[in-house]
Formats: C-alpha cells, structure tokens, sequence
C-alpha cells in the first residue's frame, strides 16, 4: 500500500487491484484512506463455495504454472484419497488461490492491458504471484514479483520436503521466479537465499526493504509524563513461532530473584494467536499484573501505544531461517527512537541492523539468561531516565537514540524510488526506451492482509 501511496511522486500511475468481500479476520480500513482519492481501484470478491468443478479450475491453474504432468498427476492422486486429503491440499499456495482465480476470470473485463506498462504482484499471499505469472503469459509485459517473505524458505512454515504440498509449492515458486523479470526480496539475506535456492542470474534480484512512513507520525501524541512503571512493548502479532514464552519466563525470574519490584514493570503485547493460552502461562507465572494482551488494533493506535512504551520488544523467533527475516515493525521501532530488545538467531539481518545502528540489543530467542541481563540493563537505564528533567538530554546521553539520517533513509518515499530505478533498469534492459512510456501504470496486487 505505501509504494501505491508515493510511486506518483515519481511519475508512475498505479492501478490496484485488491479483494472486496473476503474471509480474512483482521483489517484496518483506516489506512485504505492514505491512497489518494485519484487512484483507481478495482476490487474484486473471494470465492466462498467450492465445488468439484471449481476444484477441477483450480487444478487445472495449478497445471499451467507448474508445468509438470508427472507432479500434478501425484497431487491429484493424493487428492483423491480422502476428502480430508482435499480439504487439507486443494488451496495451494493458501486459501487466497480463491481470489486469485476470480482475479483471473474477471480482470480483463476491468482494465485495458494495451495501457499497462508493468505488471507488479506482492506477497505474501503467494496466490498474487499466479496472477503475475497468467498475466505476463497473455499480456507479455514487464513483471516484477515482489517477495515480502519467503515462500517454501519461509521460516514460519514447517514444510515437510517430501510431502506433495512442499512439492506443488516449490514448482510454483520456481517457476514464477524464473518467469518474472525481476525478482525483489525483502532482507539482503532472502536475496542470497533465492539467488542460492534458483539459481538466479545476477541483476535479475534486487533487495527492497520494508521501511516506515513519515505522515504516520505526524500525529502521535508526544507524552511528556514518564511512565510509573517499566514500560515494554511489543507492538505486532505473535503467532506461530514468533511467541512470548521465553521473555514471560525471564521476566518472572528477574522478579523472583528480586532484580526487579513486581510494581516497577509492565509489559504490554498486541494481537497474540492462541490467546487463551498464552494467559493462562501468564497466570501461572504470577504475571498477570504485569503483562497485559491488547485486542488488534489501528494502525495509528498500536503506534501511539508502543510510543507510550519505554523499550520496543520484537519477538523474530529461532532457527536458521529467521536469520534472514525482518519483521516490518522494526522499522516503526527505529523511527519511534526508543531503545529495542530483538529476539533473534545470532547473526541475523536483524541482529546487525540493531548493533550498526546502535539502537538496542539482540538476544537468541532461547537464552533466557542473556535475555534476563538485557531487560535488567534496560530496566536500570530506566531508572536512570528519571535523573534527567529534559527527555532529549537523556536520549542523546543514555541511549543516544534520535533520528538521524541512519534511519530516515528506511522512510518508505525513498524505497518507492528504489523501486522505480529497479523498473527503469529493466526497461533499459529490454531496450525500451524511457520516452516511449507516456503514462506508466503499474500493476499492483494488493489484498486486505497486506493493507493491515
């Protein structure tokens, strides 16, 4: 959404093409209002009910991307083993393919492709870059296929490689990266990953990563009070791998070793999946006076919320692929110039992100002893903040955590313009020349799980 928001500053117009109705839970229409009033959307509803002739549509969408009869014919084998077995594997690469094939049906009824000039599909879903790859295939224009995240390299996917379902997926990706003409990833480390993984010739890869937006914090309330308590935040979801388990455990044994008051400290989450169960582990740790699980939010009230906070808390989870993942909130974090606690393999883009810029600490998401001698480090510095009257002081002396040109270069307006020097590239490649495009449209997939 934010490179719809700026691209015009740079002289290219974007059509987009996003869901209507859908069955995705968490939205923010809030931030639907930061697209200017001028561009065209199209919207277009989710499936809802699948029968087996739709199930037959979506195996034949499947085919024409993989390219591969002997592998679609062992899916399809394995989809007619049971009707658990269809209902498990049918939406491949996830449950957006219900969009992504009334996207298909429909689009050429809505848009003239004489007038794009580049097709441009974002994930996840990974569902938006089938509709990349059909529309290249019938309309042969330029495509550029955006990876946000990882797909079968996704450490927030446990994929079992000999599985059917690992094995559709890494035909599809495969073949969509070999297709598209260019390729973005989100980390310097995802860019090494595909170009190991697919073997992808040098230029063909570019690294744009996530950022913040300057006009999200024109409004935030400025509190000039300090907090009563040790305030940490984490400003995010916490689902799958990502969870609060490790850093619960260590708060409660900084209390009970009394290195902490019980009555000095707080710690707020946002959305958390399994949220039940998460309280209950609260509970029984005896935090439940401490820690505190806030419903989903706006996005302009989780950054007033962690703006409240003392330190920024940011759960990446362990294992060797979370060494290339950057969560797009530590960018937020980094502009709200508040100290960070990372929870993240050693050696991560994370990890060297937070120490180059000398912005917080990093921990393995597992070491509940170093995780335990950070917090307390935050928590005396804490302590210190209230020797200062002036709150500025403290930032340049303490912490010296203030904006500087070190993070104000993550801004999203500047990564809009990578992006376009990234088309220009490919438009010099292909011996197009720039006067022959008018009136640049781009193409731009974007569903409602991506404007949250």
């Amino acid at each position: 959404m934010k490179f719809v928001k700026y691209l015009r500053d740079f002289g290219l117009e974007p059509i987009v093409v996003t869901v209507e109705k859908t069955m995705y839970p968490l939205k923010d229409h809030t931030m639907v209002s930061e697209i200017p009033d001028e561009i065209e959307i199209i919207r277009i509803d989710e499936a809802t009910n699948i029968d087996s002739n739709y199930a037959n549509k979506l195996i034949q969408l499947y085919r024409g991307v993989i390219n591969d009869d002997s592998l679609i014919e062992s899916y399809i084998k394995e989809l007619n083993k049971s009707q658990e077995h269809l209902n498990k594997l049918i939406l491949l690469p996830d449950p957006y393919i219900l969009w992504a094939s009334e996207v298909l049906d429909q689009i050429d009824d809505k848009i003239d492709f004489e007038e794009i000039s580049m097709i441009y599909s974002t994930s996840g879903p990974y569902s938006d870059h089938i509709i990349g790859y059909y529309l290249k295939q019938k309309h042969n224009k330029p495509w550029v296929a955006d990876f946000r995240d990882e797909w079968t390299n996704n450490p927030y996917v446990k994929f079992n490689k000999q599985h059917i379902s690992y094995k559709v997926n890494f035909a599809m990706e495969k073949n969509i990266v070999g297709f598209a003409d260019r390729i973005i990833a989100v980390t310097p480390m995802s860019t090494d990953n595909y170009k190991d993984i697919f073997n992808i010739e040098k230029g063909k890869i570019t690294t744009i990563t996530n950022g913040y937006d300057e006009l999200d914090f024109t409004d935030i309330i400025n509190h000039k009070n300090k907090n009563r308590k040790f305030t940490i935040m984490h400003n995010g979801m916490l689902y799958m791998v990502r969870t609060p388990l490790t850093f619960m455990k260590a708060i409660h044994n900084l209390i009970q070793r009394g290195k902490i008051k019980k009555s000095n400290i707080k710690v707020v989450f946002g959305w958390t999946e399994d949220l039940q169960k998460w309280t209950e582990i609260r509970d029984e740790l005896g935090l439940s006076d401490i820690i505190e699980f806030l419903d989903y939010m706006t996005h302009d009230n989780s950054l007033n919320e962690a703006n409240k906070a003392d330190a920024l808390l940011l759960i990446v989870g362990a294992g060797e692929k979370n060494k290339s993942v950057y969560p797009g909130k530590i960018f937020e974090y980094l502009r709200l110039c508040k100290p960070i606690l990372a929870l993240s393999p050693k050696g991560s883009v994370v990890e060297k992100l937070v120490h180059d810029l000398n912005r917080g600490k990093n921990v393995e998401f597992d070491d509940i002893k170093q995780l335990e001698e950070c917090i307390l480090e935050m928590y005396r510095d804490w302590i210190t903040r209230h020797l200062y009257k002036d709150e500025l002081i403290y930032k340049e002396r303490v912490y010296k955590n203030i904006c500087t040109k070190t993070i104000t270069k993550f801004h999203r307006g500047s990564n809009s313009l990578l992006l376009v020097k990234n088309r220009k590239l490919y438009l010099k490649s292909v011996e197009q020349k720039e006067s022959t495009v008018r009136y640049l449209k781009v193409f731009y997939y974007l569903n409602v799980k991506d404007i949250d």
